[in-house]
């Protein structure tokens, strides 16, 4: 939960109710734009009465005075920014989403999609359907946001544009990290250093760690998903060669905002990152696993696969003399892993076993077992060939059809049975 007060540019959650009426009632539609550029003058406002006076300012526009293009024009880009302002929330993703992929998850119907791919990339659509559009599109806001609490829903806006900002301006700090470093990465610069480049670095570790403490999640979501430790290129896909260049580009920075177990927890947010995918159960039959896991894409697996990378060069004991571990407490983390037996959670265990000496004798065995367990590949290099099993069967099937027969050949006949003497007549035992 952020630490710092929510600012809103509204001084009730009365006048939030007041402009709901305001805008679904013919008679004070002025009002309510008017009410929103007073707004607008004192900070940001939520999307949703945003877009919604946009609609109303287009329908107030749509009169004799104005001619019909001008009309088209301003319900087109009412339209387009109405879209766009509902559905640009969703696209978190590294890759492109298709905007009718993000109107399902935004439950915004394809008909407003349509609409905008026509306004945007073919002519004007006709003013009876841009009428009808915006007619719709007031309803829909209506029926997602001012008909629910619009103050609480209003202040959820407010805090996620909020934390959009908080995460751009981490990213430019990153961006300035960057371009500093990139000459000479390893460089250490000292506290204390009195030279131009010295005070620009501890300048800019110092607003770096401001921005950590207003929030850290939003800035280790930066950190994680937006082109920073892991590097992507313009299409989204990572760039596996260069992640261990990031790593020496941005572990002095680490190293400098590693207090009161920051790294520890960057750590964990990551794992919880890979935790979160989609995948198979982690027992499922391995030839069942594979097909699931061909579903995935490989870029999401290499992303995956990258942040991992960084866990377990997080739990590598570092070797420069006076540095302090990444991890104050790595053993938390390794239960973490101990406790959820998934594939890559394995990966980092059988990292840690081999990299840390005073790793206990008993995890060690543990995380063997939970490797042999997942079929891991580099576990299956002892797997048997088929034709040895395949000779195997053969000669168990010889030997048992041997044996058969030999139940056969064994099998006594009739004439050999013991057969009643002919003159033999019952008597008592030791009588003749």
């Amino acid at each position: 939960m952020s630490r710092h007060p929510k600012v809103v540019p509204w001084r009730s959650e009365g006048e939030i109710s007041l402009l709901r009426d305001w805008f679904y009632s013919n008679d004070c539609r002025e009002r309510a734009l008017s009410r929103v550029k007073a707004y607008q003058t004192r900070g940001p406002v939520p999307q949703s009465i945003e877009t919604t006076a946009n609609l109303v300012s287009a329908v107030l526009n749509d009169n004799e005075r104005n001619d019909s293009y001008s009309v088209r024009l301003g319900y087109s880009m009412a339209i387009v920014r109405f879209v766009n302002g509902m559905l640009d929330p969703y696209q978190k993703s590294r890759e492109a989403i298709s905007m009718y992929t993000l109107a399902k998850f935004a439950n915004l119907p394809s008909f407003f999609v349509e609409l905008r791919h026509v306004a945007t990339h073919e002519g004007l659509p006709s003013l009876e359907l841009l009428r009808e559009g915006t007619r719709r599109a007031i309803d829909w806001l209506w029926d997602n946001f001012w008909s629910l609490n619009s103050h609480d829903t209003a202040a959820a806006e407010m805090e996620s544009a909020e934390y959009n900002i908080r995460r751009e301006t981490v990213k430019e700090l990153m961006r300035q990290w960057r371009r500093m470093r990139r000459s000479d990465p390893t460089k250490e610069v000292k506290p204390g250093d009195g030279s131009t480049d010295g005070q620009q670095y501890w300048k800019l570790v110092k607003e770096i760690q401001n921005a950590l403490q207003k929030d850290e999640i939003a800035f280790m979501d930066t950190l994680y998903t937006m082109n920073v430790l892991i590097p992507t290129g313009k299409d989204g896909s990572v760039k596996k060669s260069a992640l261990d260049p990031s790593i020496r580009l941005f572990d002095p920075l680490l190293d400098a905002l590693n207090n009161d177990g920051f790294v520890d927890r960057l750590a964990r947010y990551g794992l919880d990152m890979v935790d979160a995918q989609p995948g198979p159960f982690d027992w499922t039959p391995k030839e069942y696993r594979e097909e699931q896991e061909e579903e995935q894409e490989t870029s999401n697996k290499d992303y995956y696969s990258s942040i991992v990378h960084w866990i377990k060069h997080f739990i590598t004991p570092r070797n420069k003399r006076g540095s302090k571990p990444w991890l104050d407490d790595a053993d938390s983390l390794i239960e973490h892993c101990l406790e959820s037996p998934r594939p890559w959670n394995v990966e980092i265990l059988q990292h840690y076993v081999d990299k840390v000496p005073s790793a206990n004798n008993r995890v060690k065995t543990l995380v063997q077992d939970m490797a042999n367990q997942i079929n891991f590949e580099s576990t299956n290099s002892n797997k048997r060939k088929v034709e040895e099993i395949e000779a195997e069967v053969n000669s168990f099937s010889k030997r048992l059809r041997k044996e058969q027969d030999q139940t056969i050949n064994d099998t006594p006949n009739e004439a050999d049975d013991w057969s009643v003497c002919q003159n033999w007549s019952p008597r008592p035992i030791g009588v003749l």
